[in-house]
């Protein structure tokens, strides 16, 4: 038993078969199959970070140094550090940082500072209502 982490909308999704925006239920835990499957097979998924799984470059560098440190892994071999402060997205700069572990343990973030706290717009992040489906502006 336990609980694995997921949002309202896929739990929905996988319930019923329909997004929670469009058909929300409720309840609890349900019996499910499944299979592990290769990363590869879910590279579709990643449509808005250039196909890179996408990480907070200010807030991230344990698990990044980590995954870094088995070069074969999927994630040493596909993500990406963005100058987002939140996760909600809404401080940091929407830009693409690099790190070269030879030269620093921070990743370059080109001209601005790497976490920093400035409004960001334009990169909205909602949630979906447990048992309406509606849209709510994350914050």
């Amino acid at each position: 038993g336990g609980a694995y982490d997921m949002s309202y909308d896929a739990w929905n999704t996988l319930v019923t078969g329909k997004n929670a925006t469009v058909a929300p239920t409720m309840g609890g835990g349900v019996d499910m199959e499944y299979e592990s499957v290769d990363m590869d097979e879910c590279a579709h998924l990643l449509h808005d970070s250039d196909g890179k799984l996408a990480f907070s470059a200010a807030n991230s560098m344990n698990f990044i140094a980590s995954c870094i440190s088995e070069p074969n892994s999927w994630v040493a071999k596909n993500y990406g550090l963005w100058n987002i402060y939140n996760s909600v997205c809404t401080d940091g700069v929407d830009e693409q940082c690099t790190l070269d572990l030879s030269v620093s343990n921070q990743p370059s973030c080109g001209n601005t500072i790497l976490g920093i706290d400035s409004p960001l717009s334009g990169q909205n992040v909602a949630n979906i209502a447990y048992g309406t489906g509606a849209r709510i502006v994350a914050v």
